[in-house]
């Protein structure tokens, strides 16, 4: 059962985006080190797990995508029967940590089984090795900077969303607490990440599977529960009555106030709103 399992660990495919390019030095092949969130230590990370009699299964890291406190990495995962390559396959994998960056599960993307309750103790050592020098090398969820959260953007933030352009996120649906209900696409729960407050994660994600497609939603999410939620971009109108589109879209200042305006079509309006300690989103 054993060889089964592992056999099936390393012959299922799945494709990623690349966010994070992160090259590997191993005993097969060398390549250049790269910077992972402007660190530029030298990535050096492959290990090697017994699938049974005379076959062995090399993971070579390949990619990471940063998704808050899960990391979605790529390998290349060569397979050997008795020292030859028999076989290479591409597996991405979904590493969860908790608040203090220690790790909590391991999925293969798409799958709700936990690895690690499942391989070998031997196979359960060598995932959870690599997975501390993982998020040694990438400082997963630092809150160093409070004003980028593993992305580029940063305080003020004041952008217009163009729907023909967008490049999402993707994330696990099952991670967040209470996220599901904002998910249109649970095969593809998609989003969009916003500067972070203090230990509170933003972000922003689209509600286009109703009659509108350009609508988002800004959800605030702390321990790991989505808190608040505000309607902050998008268009609506009345069935048949185009005419009078309601338009709206926000900014964030430097302090983190949120300014929703929604234009009308002869009238405006604009409100402001705050984000608690607690995560909570309150009007002024």
């Amino acid at each position: 059962m054993s060889f089964l399992l592992f056999f099936l660990i390393g012959c299922k495919k799945s494709n990623t985006s690349e966010i994070i390019n992160i090259n590997v030095k191993d005993s097969v092949k060398t390549q250049n080190s790269t910077k992972v969130n402007d660190n530029s230590k030298e990535q050096s990370d492959s290990f090697v797990i017994s699938c049974g009699s005379g076959c062995a299964m090399t993971y070579n890291l390949k990619n990471v995508k940063d998704l808050g406190n899960i990391k979605e990495v790529r390998f290349e995962v060569e397979t050997y029967i008795d020292e030859v390559l028999s076989e290479t396959n591409d597996e991405t994998y979904l590493f969860y940590y908790n608040q203090s960056n220690q790790i909590e599960k391991i999925q293969h993307k798409g799958e709700k089984e936990n690895i690690l309750e499942n391989l070998l103790p031997n196979a359960v050592n060598s995932f959870k090795n690599f997975a501390g020098k993982l998020v040694n090398d990438t400082k997963i969820n630092t809150v160093q900077d409070t004003k980028s959260i593993n992305n580029n953007e940063k305080l003020p933030y004041n952008k217009t969303i163009n729907l023909k352009t967008i490049k999402y996120n993707v994330l696990d649906s099952g991670y967040f607490k209470g996220i599901t209900k904002f998910i249109c696409d649970s095969n593809n729960p998609r989003y969009l990440p916003l500067p972070q407050k203090d230990d509170i994660e933003v972000i922003l994600v689209p509600q286009d599977c109703g009659d509108f497609p350009y609508r988002f939603y800004l959800l605030t999410i702390k321990n790991n529960n989505v808190i608040g939620n505000l309607y902050v971009e998008g268009e609506w109108h009345e069935p048949d009555d185009e005419e009078n589109t309601e338009v709206s879209s926000f900014s964030i200042d430097k302090n983190y106030n949120i300014k929703v305006e929604t234009k009308f079509l002869d009238s405006f309006k604009s409100d402001i709103y705050k984000i608690s300690d607690n995560g909570k989103i309150i009007k002024q």
